[in-house]
C-alpha cells in the first residue's frame, strides 16, 4: 500500500512537472502571438495610410488630367481661331492682289480713253 502510494505521489509530482512545463510554454506562445498580433496591426496602419496617400495621388492624378484636357481644348480653339485668321488672311490678300489688277486695268482702260 506504501508503495501504491509512494507511486502515485510521484506520478501526480512527475505529472505537476509537466503541467508547469506546459503552462509555461503556453505563456511563451500567448506572447508570441501577442506580438504578432501588434505586428500585424502596425502593418494594418502602414497599408491604410498607404492606401490614403495612393488615393490622395489619384485625386491630384485626376484633376492634373482635367487641367491638361482643358488646356488642350483651348489650345484647339486657338489652333482653330488661327486657321481662320489665317484664311481670311489669304483671302483677303487675293482680293488684294485682284483689286489692284482690276483697278490697273481701270486705270489704263482710262488713261486709253
Amino acid at each position: 500500500i506504501k508503495d501504491r502510494r509512494l507511486m502515485t505521489m510521484i506520478k501526480d509530482r512527475s505529472l505537476m512537472i509537466k503541467d508547469r512545463r506546459l503552462m509555461i510554454k503556453d505563456r511563451r506562445l500567448m506572447i508570441k502571438d501577442k506580438r504578432l498580433m501588434i505586428k500585424i496591426q502596425r502593418l494594418m496602419i502602414k497599408d491604410r495610410r498607404l492606401m490614403i496617400k495612393d488615393r490622395r495621388l489619384m485625386i491630384k492624378d485626376r484633376r492634373q488630367m482635367i487641367k491638361d484636357r482643358r488646356l488642350m481644348i483651348k489650345d484647339k480653339r486657338l489652333m482653330i481661331k488661327i486657321q481662320r485668321l489665317m484664311i481670311k488672311d489669304r483671302r483677303l490678300m487675293k482680293s488684294e492682289d485682284q483689286g489692284q489688277v482690276d483697278d490697273q486695268g481701270q486705270e489704263s482702260s482710262r488713261t486709253s480713253a
